[in-house]
């Protein structure tokens, strides 16, 4: 899990054309058969990231 205290951001208002979260976290999670999850508000932003060992 990573977060911060910033004035967070609203997930589905983020343009198609901006790949940081898209591509840098969701696709390369999915990649490895992991999970990405962000929760963002405007007390901050949480990512958590997790897969299964096997």
């Amino acid at each position: 899990m990573i977060s911060d205290r910033g004035p967070g951001f609203v997930l589905e208002e983020i343009g198609a054309d901006r790949l940081g979260i898209r591509a840098s976290i969701f696709a390369r999670m999915a990649g490895v058969a992991g999970t990405a999850r962000i929760d963002s508000d405007e007390s901050g932003t949480v990512v958590t990231l997790g897969w299964e060992l096997s």
